[in-house]
């Protein structure tokens, strides 16, 4: 018995010209200059292969392709589209009424396709690695800190690009650019000196130094009352105060508020100051 072999071969065009054409026109392949490209814009969304998971009522989406491309929708939704000015690519938009939508673009039959799931985005990104340590290699934790470092110098690093800001008494006197997988110094670390990690638009790790002040615990009444006065720049909540909730166990109403501005997603920066440094007493008072 004869059994035959099968080959597997890629075949890239390298120019647009006649000859080309015919070759990928002999097996029913059209050699276009602009090949069909379907990508999602707005909202965020998760890709999978063959699917987009997001959570709107409106969806748009940016198309590769010149004049002749037709995006087709199933089942059939309103859309509207713009051309760009190269007249080579479009956006369109979407009303995005069914659970699940097939969206195929391409010339006489679909070139590319994908479905779209309508469904809550309940994913959560893992937190980023930022490595802070002193001149003993002491880790460096987040938030607020009594101690300085020893000779008074930081390292930062981190697997990824980001921007570190250093602020003095609240005014930005230093900016520098954090490469991944380099270690960043910072040195001459002082009381009244804030320091901010970025990456992206994203607040990935924070310190402030400050002295450290004894004194009795205040109940939750005043406490309350000083979070609700206290006022300053609005930032939205970052992960920090979400897991700072686990410490407010014997703090009800305390509680409620963090809940509160987790669920508004902003936090007066002052606030938020007062709030770090009763949470590092309350804990060092166990």
């Amino acid at each position: 018995m004869f059994y035959g072999t099968w080959y597997i071969y890629e075949v890239q065009a390298t120019a647009f010209k006649k000859d080309a054409a015919r070759f990928f026109w002999n097996f029913r392949c059209r050699l276009t200059e602009t090949p069909v490209f379907l990508q999602p814009v707005w909202p965020i969304y998760v890709e999978k292969p063959y699917a987009i998971r997001y959570r709107a009522n409106q969806l748009f989406m940016h198309i590769r392709g010149k004049s002749d491309i037709t995006t087709k929708i199933y089942p059939e939704t309103h859309q509207v589209s713009f051309w760009c000015p190269n007249e080579k690519s479009q956006v369109i938009s979407l009303s995005c009424k069914s659970r699940q939508q097939l969206v195929s673009v391409g010339r006489s039959k679909a070139l590319q396709y994908t479905y779209l799931w309508k469904e809550k985005m309940d994913e959560t990104a893992s937190i980023p690695v930022i490595e802070v340590t002193d001149k003993k290699d002491n880790r460096i934790g987040t938030g607020f800190q009594y101690l300085l470092p020893e000779g008074g110098l930081l390292n930062i690093s981190s697997p990824f690009d980001g921007i570190v800001i250093v602020l003095k008494n609240g005014i930005i006197f230093d900016k520098r650019h954090l490469m991944g997988g380099y270690s960043l110094e910072l040195d001459n670390i002082q009381v009244g000196v804030e320091i901010k990690v970025f990456q992206g638009l994203d607040l990935v790790w924070s310190v402030y130094y400050e002295h450290k002040q004894y004194s009795l615990m205040p109940d939750e009444t005043t406490i309350l009352k000083t979070l609700d006065a206290l006022g300053g720049k609005v930032i939205p909540v970052t992960r920090s105060i979400c897991f700072s909730v686990n410490q407010l166990k014997n703090y009800p109403k305390l509680k409620r508020w963090v809940y509160k501005r987790i669920k508004i997603g902003y936090i007066p920066e002052e606030a938020l100051r007062y709030l770090r440094r009763f949470l590092i007493d309350a804990k060092l008072k166990q």
